[in-house]
């Protein structure tokens, strides 16, 4: 609330007339529901990227400028989409986004891009989902051995809390999995091996099947 009185009251008597309260209640019913809350840790690093775009160090960025900062983001949205978060956010109208403003247009961009293109669990989401393949029976076989691997350690092998971590971490086809071997002492070899193809980022290596990994699995627990 103090944000927009503080936007909107354009004397600064800090009283809102008629004109700035319709104002303020426009911008307010414009702000879709899945606004995504920055932290502080996101805050700062948002503000490094704003302040190695700010080419003319005058605390604004141009249409272009926002464009290239949120491609260092690992966001790539459309000009059409940068415009229209521009003209929402843009207060004053002159075109150029402050920190503030650059930061609640990320909060935006990331929750829309999450909520339109990502559905299921952070962590347990196989890598042709973050990248929009195909998925099949082996993309299970993927979450089942995150589950596995999550059981034997405690932990998942990608700690992501979102579709930009999602999509740098496990899609990222160049980025394997840990190996349970490296985090938990004394593991057992062949369980070892079984985690890791489950886990293998190219879905053509991971078992293909659910049946196909009881039956490996079965295998591994003879001998243990």
């Amino acid at each position: 609330a103090e944000a927009f009185v503080g936007r909107y009251d354009k004397d600064g008597d800090g009283f809102v007339s008629e004109g700035e309260f319709v104002s303020m209640f426009g911008h307010l019913a414009s702000l879709p529901y899945t606004s995504l809350r920055v932290d502080d840790s996101q805050r700062a690093h948002l503000g490094e990227v704003f302040d190695s775009l700010d080419q003319d160090r005058d605390g604004f960025l141009s249409l272009g400028e926002l464009e290239g900062a949120f491609g260092q983001l690992h966001r790539q949205p459309s000009t059409e989409q940068v415009r229209w978060l521009m003209h929402k956010y843009d207060g004053d109208g002159d075109s150029r986004i402050d920190a503030d403003e650059f930061s609640l247009m990320y909060g935006e961009l990331v929750a829309l891009q999450d909520a339109m293109n990502l559905q299921g669990t952070h962590g347990y989401m196989p890598p042709e989902q973050y990248n929009e393949a195909a998925m099949g029976p082996a993309s299970d076989v993927w979450s089942l051995g995150a589950t596995l691997f999550r059981l034997v350690s405690g932990q998942l092998p990608f700690t992501v809390s979102g579709g930009t971590w999602g999509r740098a971490l496990v899609g990222d086809m160049a980025v394997e999995a840990p190996r349970l071997k490296h985090v938990v002492w004394g593991m057992d070899p062949l369980f070892e091996a079984l985690v890791a193809r489950a886990l293998a980022k190219d879905a053509g290596e991971r078992f293909q099947s659910a049946e196909q990994m009881r039956a490996e699995l079965q295998a591994v627990y003879v001998e243990l």
